[in-house]
């Protein structure tokens, strides 16, 4: 939900299962920061969100289901955003790209997040700005397969 609307969320979160003492213990985060998540706290990291009726401008990308797709090389773009209090992106930059020579899944990454709004990031039940890491994976061999 937000403000009071149901919307579409990408949920980013890890999953950790141990053995402890013989019986097994899963605890899901709703984060990916390593800091974060060796010290188990009370994150979590900011989710985008898509809003029924908003107007994305896709116009300015490149078909991502196309050109990339269409590639033998699958690849990763990490990203390190910047989410104020209320969910809205404040920047976004490309932190590294999976295989270096394919610069342009970054580059694609990086104008479908700046669209984004997030439901913000929360630290013991309030809301905070936060910086987080995203990993877009780029496997065109699974877009083939539909």
């Amino acid at each position: 939900m937000y403000q009071h609307r149901t919307v579409y969320a990408w949920f980013y979160g890890t999953l950790a299962f141990s053995v402890v003492d013989g019986k097994p213990h899963l605890r899901i985060f709703a984060n990916q920061e390593l800091p974060e998540l060796q010290k188990e706290t009370d994150f979590i990291a900011p989710q985008p969100i898509w809003l029924p009726g908003k107007i994305y401008d896709y116009a300015k990308l490149k078909d991502p289901f196309d050109s990339w797709m269409n590639e033998d090389k699958p690849g990763t773009a990490d990203l390190l955003v910047s989410v104020d209090a209320a969910g809205h992106i404040e920047d976004v930059r490309l932190e590294r790209v999976d295989p270096p020579d394919k610069r342009a899944y970054g580059e694609e990454a990086l104008k479908l997040v700046q669209q984004r709004l997030c439901l913000p990031a929360y630290r013991n039940g309030k809301p905070v700005e936060s910086t987080t890491h995203v990993k877009f994976y780029f496997v065109p061999g699974f877009y083939r397969l539909q």
